[in-house]
């Protein structure tokens, strides 16, 4: 080929790949531009797009706000109307709760449609109509008996907590609450019959306890579950001044009591419902609730009861059966292994408290004591049957109280402060009832390295040690006072007793260091030492000022042998560690 007709033809070629490359770079900058102009658009028109939503948000506000001015001119109007027409005043209201209703019902139909903002608006406007027309018209106007008022009030928030649970309006809820709870204290504070608003306020606690179960929040249970025991006590303190008596009104003071009755009860029942049938733990607010109405109970009703045998007994077996029942709940817990501590905690506790309360008011006398003494021996025998250190506290602390109600305690203290000794206690059965069960319940063996309550875990076998001190420190001082009389024929003196005394401490202290030799009852030599300290301040206190020679003597001898062999025994019968074989058995998930 002719080489001039070659070089023509690359050229040619080199020319085409040139004009293709600047077509393909004059598409990509026109696609460029294209898109540019696509975006400035978009950008527009979101632009416009807030402009509108920002204006049509302004116009909601001042669509609510009109709607607001609209209801309460209305609600007005049939006030005013009502207020004018005396004849037609109780219609007049019926329409006003039924123009609330209104605002309410639309509430619903809100939810539905157009959402949470205007469901909200619209439960409130309701709840700020309905709940100051119920306080007037039973407060001002007086066109309803307090049976009425209660009536419309509890149906009219129950109404505005139903919507409130069913929309999910948390807002709603707690205006509702809020008023509800307003209108009942002040209608309660300054109407006869007070006991029916006191009632109502009864049935909004458990409402707003089961709006709470519901999954929407139990702030308003424990608002509500405040104001009725504040209620109480304040009822409580007008029954003690006969000037405010009046406005009470009738079934004072038994109105009350039975009223705290039914809401413990109702309360504790819906706790145990929802612990053993919903598979739930308790929660904070439960915990709070349980023990303000527990409380309550305890120190508002019991002494309204006074001197009524009635009421007494009736407070007495209701305390027993809910403090056994929620026993029940504890060991239905405990066979599921399902419960955290917290939960097993929770109800123990209460359980405890209620059953000794309950003994107090149903028994008197011997038969408190033996019946205390029954359940502290059941209660370590179950323990350890069901390896659980809680049940082993519980005994400890039934014995402790059956020791302190009995004079036990009292008259230890007696025996070592007191130059004049009253033989009479123990001259009875109860003493010695304490000291056989202090002794006993400890051979039942105690889970102390259980994860729940760790270095607590002691405390059952401390509690019982110190018992059984109490009751030998108070019998061999009396013992060796009564042997001294007989043996030498003349009373005790002042410097006999003192050295008595200090003999007596120490073969406690002896025995203790004894017992505590045994792996198993360790935790009784954590006593030697308060002992021993409270015996060297009564040598300093007493043996030294008050003794005569003779009696020094013995108190030295006595004091000093002990500080002399207690230390190298101590030492001698140390032990190792005891090996966990009694180690409570938990649930890892209960420790979570």
């Amino acid at each position: 080929m002719n080489p001039e007709f070659r070089k023509m033809k690359e050229d040619l070629e080199s020319l085409v790949e040139r004009i293709e490359t600047l077509e393909c770079r004059l598409n990509g900058l026109e696609n460029a531009q294209l898109k540019a102009d696509v975006r400035h658009e978009d950008v527009v028109a979101a632009l416009w797009e807030d402009e509108e939503v920002a204006d049509y948000r302004l116009g909601e506000k001042v669509t609510f706000f009109g709607r607001s001015l609209l209801a309460i001119g209305g609600g007005l109007l049939i006030r005013t109307i009502g207020v004018a027409e005396g004849s037609f005043l109780r219609l007049s209201i019926g329409v006003g709760m039924l123009y609330a209703c209104f605002w309410t019902g639309m509430a619903f139909r809100a939810g539905s449609r157009s959402g949470k903002t205007s469901s909200t608006f619209h439960g409130v406007v309701g709840s700020f109509i309905g709940f100051p027309l119920i306080w007037e018209a039973t407060s001002k106007l007086h066109a309803w008996p307090a049976f009425v008022a209660v009536t419309i009030l509890v149906l009219f928030a129950a109404l505005n907590l139903f919507l409130a649970f069913r929309n999910r309006l948390p807002l709603v809820g707690w205006i509702a609450t809020a008023g509800a709870t307003a209108t009942t204290l002040v209608l309660g504070f300054t109407e006869p019959h007070a006991i029916l608003y006191a009632g109502g306020m009864v049935n909004l606690s458990l409402m707003t306890l089961w709006l709470g179960y519901g999954g929407r929040g139990f702030g308003p249970a424990v608002f509500t579950a405040t104001a009725i025991n504040i209620q109480f006590v304040v009822f409580a303190l007008m029954v003690n001044h006969s000037d405010s008596l009046h406005l009470l009104g009738p079934f004072v003071p038994s109105g009350i009591i039975y009223l705290q009755i039914v809401l413990l009860v109702c309360y504790f029942s819906s706790f145990a419902d929802r612990t053993l049938r919903q598979h739930r733990e308790v929660t904070v607010a439960e915990i709070f609730i349980g023990s303000v109405s527990v409380c309550s109970l305890a120190f508002v009703a019991i002494p309204l009861a006074g001197a009524d045998s009635g009421l007494i007994n009736t407070l007495g077996i209701l305390s027993f059966a809910l403090g056994t029942s929620c026993y029940g709940v504890t060991f239905a817990l405990i066979e599921k292994s399902r419960a955290a501590r917290k939960t097993r905690i929770f109800y123990t506790t209460v359980a405890i408290f209620l059953v000794i309360v309950g003994f107090d008011l149903t028994l008197s006398g011997s038969e408190r004591i033996w019946a205390l003494a029954l359940v502290a021996f059941l209660s370590a025998w179950s323990g350890s049957w069901r390896n659980r250190v809680t049940l082993a506290l519980h005994s400890s602390i039934y014995v402790i109280v059956a020791a302190g109600e009995s004079g036990v305690l009292r008259g230890a203290l007696s025996t070592i402060f007191q130059d004049d000794l009253d033989t009479a206690l123990w001259r009875t059965s109860l003493p010695y009832l304490i000291l056989v069960l202090s002794v006993v319940c400890p051979l039942f063996p105690v889970a102390t390295h259980g994860r729940t309550w760790g270095r607590l875990a002691h405390a059952p076998k401390i509690l019982w040690a110190v018992t059984a001190s109490a009751c030998v420190i108070g019998f061999g001082i009396i013992l060796l006072s009564w042997s001294y009389e007989r043996l030498f024929g003349m009373a005790s003196s002042t410097a006999t007793m003192s050295a008595i005394r200090t003999i007596v401490l120490v073969a406690v202290t002896m025995i203790l260091v004894w017992v505590g030799a045994s792996p198993r009852y360790r935790e009784a030599r954590w006593l030697v030492i308060p002992i021993m300290l409270l015996a060297g301040c009564k040598l300093l206190l007493e043996d030294i000022p008050r003794g005569t020679t003779l009696s020094k003597c013995v108190s030295f001898v006595a004091y000093g042998g002990a500080l002399f062999l207690v230390p190298s025994i101590m030492k001698r019968t140390a032990h190792a560690p005891v090996s966990p074989e009694h180690e409570e058995v938990e649930d890892p998930k209960s420790n979570a």
